[in-house]
């Protein structure tokens, strides 16, 4: 007779954002303590000091919380005492918190080993998914300046899609982003992955960056209806589950849609502004496969070659020029 499977120790880790630090999460874990029986929650303590405004930048901060996180699940594992119970982690992050959680996850499990921990949930609180900069005609437009920061810090500039990487790598946040990349493939073991976002308000993360939504259109309530809730589309829910029925009782301007995509949303072109990151390269970019193995370009210029073609960005804006990104980061 097989002995029943232990219930996974849960652990949930918060995760500030620029000018935080750990007790901004104190309500937050005075009240899910309440509810969340028996988990342990963490908020990260270690990274007031570099992620305070035009200070260290988001990989930084990432490797930084990324030892503390590993830290935290080796006393949690010694305390269990060579426990068969598994642990599952969770995360919430506020806006630049989330990317450094995202950052964060592929060297956690590097060092912890992939058959260590579970994945449950990651929540994104007003995260710049999409970077922070704006179309050129909108009243934001101020953004896309963060670039000039980078004397001082890459702390902006990486959330402005602006750094440029050693090696020719992309942007961090483009590399956050890549369909094949380690920090998709971990973020993808989540259980569940939710993106909650002020739909106005805040004057440096838009909806559509919050939510990976650029096609979003969202028409504000009536000041009358006051603040509320609303679930703008989801997906791999059951349309029986106690979630979908929840939803459905309080109608569509609450719910959304459940298909995947907005119930408002409309297609949105690329921004006429469209634009190449190298200028020693001006040619229209036909393709993106490397050479054929035929080609006649020495290491060293096919080297220059990826570098320029890993800077090139051609960037697309979201229905409402709020967001304006590389749209290359959407194919993860």
């Amino acid at each position: 007779v097989s002995p029943p499977s232990l219930a996974p120790q849960h652990m949930l880790f918060f995760v500030h954002g620029m000018g935080g630090t750990e007790v901004d999460w104190d309500l937050w874990v005075e009240v899910a303590g309440e509810i969340l029986s028996g988990w342990r929650l963490r908020p990260v303590t270690t990274l007031a000091e570099g992620a305070r405004f035009m200070g260290n930048g988001v990989d930084a901060l990432a490797d930084q919380a990324a030892v503390e996180i590993v830290a935290a699940v080796r006393e949690e594992q010694a305390q269990a005492g060579g426990s068969a119970r598994r642990l599952m982690l969770h995360f919430i992050g506020h806006s630049m918190g989330g990317l450094i959680a995202r950052g964060a996850l592929p060297q956690v499990f590097r060092e912890l080993g992939d058959d260590t921990c579970e994945l449950g949930h990651y929540i994104s609180l007003s995260t710049p998914h999409l970077g922070v900069q704006a179309s050129w005609t909108s009243g934001h437009f101020w953004k896309n300046f963060s670039a000039l920061s980078g004397i001082f810090s890459q702390q902006c500039v990486q959330l402005a899609v602006s750094d440029r990487g050693e090696d020719g790598r992309p942007p961090y946040l483009m590399a956050l982003s890549e369909s094949e990349g380690e920090f998709l493939e971990v973020l993808g073991r989540f259980r569940t992955r939710t993106c909650v976002s002020l739909v106005r308000g805040d004057p440096l993360i838009s909806m559509c960056s919050g939510l990976v939504g650029p096609d979003l259109a969202f028409e504000p309530p009536k000041w009358e209806s006051g603040c509320g809730w609303r679930f703008e589309f989801r997906s791999g829910f059951d349309a029986s589950s106690s979630f979908e029925r929840a939803l459905n009782e309080r109608g569509a301007d609450f719910s959304g849609s459940s298909s995947g995509h907005s119930v408002q949303g409309k297609a949105s072109a690329p921004s006429p502004e469209s634009e190449l990151a190298d200028d020693e390269d001006s040619s229209p970019q036909t393709s993106n496969t490397s050479a054929p193995e035929s080609s006649s370009m020495t290491p060293e210029s096919e080297q220059r070659r990826q570098s320029r073609c890993l800077r090139r960005r051609a960037w697309s804006q979201s229905a409402d020029g709020s967001c304006r990104f590389p749209g290359s980061m959407l194919s993860g």
